[in-house]
């Protein structure tokens, strides 16, 4: 389970059920403990709900708290790793979804019909935008302050077949339709294959690289961000520069 007191947190979750919540006891650890299981447990009651508002609501609360910023960086952190490692009831239903919403999401029709039925597709691109944004920043967090991320990316669930990384190197394939989505997609995968060798191999016996080519040339026409993100990922994955012969290619795709 995640342990938030690797990330400047005192008292673990186990702990914190444990300690009988005294006003006059609570320090101020404690106090922002608490802070950040009330969190969790409002962003998790949101993503229950069965009204898309409601539900969009929980994943951009998600968003906010792991932007980093935006709340204490102690908030940040914790929320992050619930997002990628899961922990006590709260943090795991929310690790679960947010896989849920990018690994079954892939196709429109085949979403769960506990979280997409009954809304219409705008609602649903709504959500697992927001369920990228939130697995990129979670990634981008914890590997910045020095996590071991291969304790969370060397994995089936990561690495295997139809797994995350190759959910998210599908996201590519949407690209000129969906250029925001695999702005975000890129961003993950920036982070996975600079802190992973086996994360880098792996994606390129997914295909990655020409996808990351196409990415960058839809990117260079109407998405800088795009672009950016796709060059660098490029990079990381190859060690070089991409040939000039390789985008023609890619052209005609």
């Amino acid at each position: 389970n995640f342990d938030g007191s690797s990330f400047g947190v005192t008292t673990t979750m186990r702990q914190l059920d444990q300690i009988p919540l005294r006003a006059s006891t609570i320090n101020p650890s404690m106090k922002m403990n608490n802070d950040i299981l009330d969190q969790l447990r409002i962003t998790a009651d949101m993503m229950k709900d069965t009204h898309f508002d409601t539900k969009l609501l929980g994943v951009e609360n998600l968003f906010f708290l792991t932007t980093e910023g935006s709340t204490t960086s102690p908030m940040s952190l914790y929320v992050a790793g619930a997002v990628l490692k899961g922990g006590n009831c709260d943090s795991e239903y929310i690790k679960t979804s947010i896989e849920h919403l990018i690994l079954y999401n892939q196709n429109l029709e085949d979403c769960h019909e506990s979280w997409f039925g009954g809304f219409d597709e705008h609602y649903k691109e709504e959500m697992r935008y927001y369920a990228l944004a939130v697995l990129a920043n979670s990634l981008q967090l914890l590997s910045s302050h020095g996590v071991k991320m291969h304790l969370v990316i060397h994995s089936e669930k990561w690495l295997g077949n139809n797994g995350l990384l190759f959910a998210l190197i599908s996201k590519l394939t949407h690209a000129e339709k969906r250029p925001h989505n695999a702005y975000q997609a890129m961003r993950c995968l920036n982070t996975i294959f600079g802190v992973s060798p086996k994360a880098r191999a792996r994606g390129i016996e997914l295909g990655a690289q020409a996808w990351l080519v196409l990415s960058r040339r839809i990117g260079r026409s109407s998405h800088a961000l795009l672009e950016e993100e796709s060059d660098s990922a490029m990079k990381t994955l190859t060690g070089a520069s991409v040939r000039p012969s390789l985008i023609s290619r890619l052209h005609s795709i």
